[in-house]
């Protein structure tokens, strides 16, 4: 009934339907209330006039009901001992106004400044506490906090229903949106395919896809022609790394997962906006390759770049062993990754209609959009919704954003899944006869998915037959939708996340020569100029590593994660020792982000981008990660802790190394091309000038608002960098602590007692400076709040699912100095 409902209905609609009978109740009860009180007198009112009444009235009675809720909190948190979190609240009704100076503040700001500015007001605190829309939220960067809600309480911190219906149209009920017992079933089924013996594997189809990418940015980077003047060279084109990496991953995630690859990497690449015009190539042009090379096959080393123009499907290589081996075939259109870019709709395209069984033909398909595209579209959708809140469905009320680009998807999953069941269908009636399915048959599925036969993970296990996931999925179930949604969860995880960490470490190798060159040496001393490595040869490579590690530190792939409280909860500060309350439902956010950037954690050069610390010679790698795990979390912890651990850091590694062999070849480094960024997407000046705000804080936020929202957040702005104890434009909050006091600190209130105030401030290590690499200094912390290292960015970072670079990273290959 529910995806009846959800298919002819839009979420504005449910979410309106849903409030009108809510209201519906109030207001038949003021009927019959006036009906009764005064039945005497003629009262002719409309049912439009008991509605706008009944709705004010439940409104009246929410907010009674939040206030009295907040006392109960606050007399549950002095029998526990504790004090309320530290809190902000601003003028409007709901802290409406905050809400719409953050997402100004996000769409120019640096990621995290929002969240540092508060709690730099606050003292320094790394947990706090804001109500939007009169509901509990907490925030914290707090490592103590942090490792009980993933692990020693995980049951607690559940994936809260705001999120899980917000992402169900893309995700379903896969891992990533389920608890309890359906998400350890989910769980359950993919956790015997990540073993390391498949991951070996693995990696040469890593090698072959990365050795695609790769070529694509050497080409690219070669000399090109003008259209008006084919005679003149035109010089290098920049190349946008986000893109093909997006690309990358998602050809490489395709492969393990279903056995055959989208080709996204085989659609042409966007280009610079301040790239000349290119020559138009005609539908009979060989295909592109390297300049001076012929054309070969693909291979591990070498590849064929097919012409731009070719209709690009799934078409991988039929084998026995793959129950993918022949999918459903899927036009592609050039999808850049590049956030608030809308997909490219191609030409409808129709196959034929075959066989199901027949692995060597393809069924019927009629779409409009690429399953690349669509993927990418409906994965922006999804972070859009996250950052409307809660009244995300009132986006959507003509129409469910996501669901033309849900149809792709799941058009093109299910039909892979469907072919593969029918082919394991006729492989065990070939091995055991017609008829129905034996008791053998029976057996053999329990054991292949029993835990004591797969579940290690190291052991290597299993049925060395089950190429991908696919294989392995259909083994432990026939439920097409629970293995579809399966294959769509994991094949986000594989693609966004790794894709994001390429991106960045890209970025950081183009800021760092020094790095690069140590990456580059230790690379070639351990496989060459050319051989593909292998699974094991990335223990001998352990810069490699720590490059990766101080990436994901910086700019870890998920910055921010969020769970709902089931129970109250009273957190201990691990610094101070402060008990907080916390009530139960809370919308809680956890900050890996800030947690990685932490001075206290990391010391004085933790802004500092330096590799070093993650070998195990530095002594700084005993004195914080050493003695404390959970001060570097870039893949989650506990039970939900990411499965595709090793995969992705195999998949950078394979990258990473086949980029260093490449450019060594050539007497090159990568370098970033700041001219072709986007200028709407540049790097604010001001991001250099300390303690200054971005002016462009209120533009481009999208929203509407003028002059006078731009006039608001520009002064709040202006305060959050000032110290002064005006409050005019934001209110202390209403509650209280056990001393009764409300400390005011830099026009943000803080509900603690002045020596909280001043422990926080005194284990805060403001201004200090370390030594870094290339004769950078970045200061730990800055007296605004704000990241320091957005002084020395060349880039734009941001966060919705992931971490991303605004507008693209367009990098191309420089000459080293000989």
């Amino acid at each position: 009934m529910k995806a009846i409902v959800s298919a002819y209905t839009t979420p504005g609609i449910r979410l309106i339907v849903s409030f009108l009978i809510k209201v519906s109740l109030p207001s038949y009860l003021l009927y019959r209330a006036v009906r009764h009180c005064l039945p005497s007198i003629d009262v002719h009112l409309g049912w439009g006039c008991y509605t706008v009444l009944g709705s004010l009235m439940m409104f009246l009675l929410h907010i009674l009901y939040t206030h009295l809720l907040s006392i109960y909190h606050l007399h549950r948190a002095r029998l526990l001992n504790a004090q309320p979190l530290p809190s902000v609240s601003g003028r409007w009704p709901g802290n409406f106004d905050l809400l719409r100076q953050w997402l100004g503040i996000w769409q120019t700001g640096y990621p995290g400044d929002i969240a540092g500015r508060i709690m730099n007001q606050l003292g320094g605190t790394e947990t706090y506490g804001v109500k939007l829309f009169w509901h509990d939220t907490a925030f914290t960067a707090d490592p103590g906090i942090i490792r009980e809600i993933l692990t020693t309480d995980h049951a607690n911190y559940i994936k809260g229903r705001q999120l899980t219906d917000a992402l169900h149209s893309v995700l379903g009920s896969g891992v990533f949106n389920t608890n309890g017992d359906l998400w350890r079933f989910h769980r359950s089924m993919s956790r015997p395919f990540f073993t390391r013996d498949r991951l070996k594997r693995i990696v040469p189809t890593f090698v072959k896809h990365a050795d695609h990418a790769i070529q694509l940015l050497v080409d690219a980077s070669t000399t090109i022609t003008t259209a008006t003047n084919p005679e003149t060279e035109a010089g290098s084109v920049a190349v946008d790394m986000q893109d093909l990496a997006s690309k990358f991953t998602l050809d490489a995630a395709t492969e393990f997962l279903f056995g055959g690859c989208v080709h996204s990497l085989n659609e042409s690449l966007p280009r610079p906006w301040n790239a000349p015009p290119q020559q138009e190539q005609s539908s009979s042009s060989p295909p592109i390759v390297e300049k001076g090379s012929p054309s070969r096959s693909s291979s591990q080393d070498s590849f064929h770049i097919l012409p731009l123009n070719h209709p690009h499907g799934i078409t991988p290589t039929p084998t026995p062993d793959s129950a993918a081996a022949a999918v459903v075939s899927s036009p592609t259109a050039t999808t850049p990754f590049l956030p608030r870019r809308p997909h490219q709709a191609s030409s409808p395209t129709t196959s034929p209609t075959t066989n199901p069984t027949t692995p060597s033909c393809r069924p019927q398909t009629t779409t409009t959009t690429s399953f690349p595209a669509a993927f990418t579209s409906a994965l922006h959708t999804l972070a859009s919704r996250l950052r409307s809140g809660s009244l995300w469905p009132l986006l959507e009320i003509k129409k469910d954003s996501t669901r033309e680009d849900v149809k792709v998807i799941h058009q093109f999953v299910r039909e892979i899944v469907k072919r593969a069941i029918a082919r394991r269908d006729q492989r065990d009636r070939k091995q055991f006869g017609p008829g129905q399915q034996t008791t053998a048959m029976v057996d053999e599925k329990l054991s292949s998915s029993s835990p004591s036969s797969s579940s290690d993970e190291d052991s290597g296990s299993g049925d060395k037959t089950m190429k991908t996931l696919l294989d392995h999925l259909i083994t432990v179930s026939d439920d097409i939708e629970l293995i579809q949604d399966e294959l769509i969860n994991i094949l986000i995880a594989g693609r966004d996340t790794t894709a994001s960490c390429i991106t960045f470490a890209t970025y950081i190798l183009s800021q760092h020569p020094s790095v690069s060159a140590r990456l580059e040496r230790e690379v070639l001393s351990v496989l060459g100029p050319s051989r593909a490595p292998t699974l094991d040869d990335f223990r001998s490579m352990p810069y490699l590593r720590a490059v990766i590690n101080e990436t994901l530190r910086l700019f870890p792939s998920v910055p921010l994660n969020v769970r709902d409280s089931l129970a109250e909860r009273v957190w201990t500060d691990s610094t101070t020792g402060q008990r907080w309350y916390v009530p139960s439902g809370t919308s809680i956010t956890y900050s890996f982000f800030h947690l990685h950037r932490s001075s206290r954690l990391w010391g004085p050069s933790c802004q500092q981008f330096d590799p070093a610390r993650f070998l195990e010679e530095d002594e700084r790698y005993l004195k914080y990660f050493g003695t404390s795990p959970f001060v570097f979390v870039p893949f989650n912890a506990g039970p939900r802790s990411c499965l595709g651990q090793q995969l992705a850091y195999a998949e950078v590694e394979v990258f990473l190394c086949r980029l260093m062999q490449k450019l060594a070849a050539r007497g090159e480094r990568i370098g970033l091309d700041e001219e072709a960024i986007p200028v709407e997407a540049r790097v604010p000046s001001v991001w250099s000038q300390e303690g200054n705000p971005p002016e462009s804080v209120c533009g481009g936020g999208g929203g509407g608002g003028g002059k006078r929202t731009c006039a608001v957040m520009a002064s709040v702005m202006r305060r959050f960098s000032s110290s002064s104890l005006d409050q005019e434009g934001i209110s202390s909050g209403r509650g209280e602590n056990l001393e009764g006091k409300v400390e005011e600190g830099a026009a943000l209130p803080l509900h603690s007692s002045p020596s909280r105030l001043s422990t926080l401030s005194s284990s805060s290590s403001f201004g200090s400076l370390a030594p870094s690499l290339d004769g950078r200094m970045i200061p730990a912390t800055t007296v605004e709040g704000v990241s320091p290292r957005r002084a020395v960015e060349r880039i734009r970072p941001k966060s919705h699912l992931t971490m991303y670079v605004d507008g693209g990273l367009w990098v191309k290959p420089l000459r080293t100095l000989a």
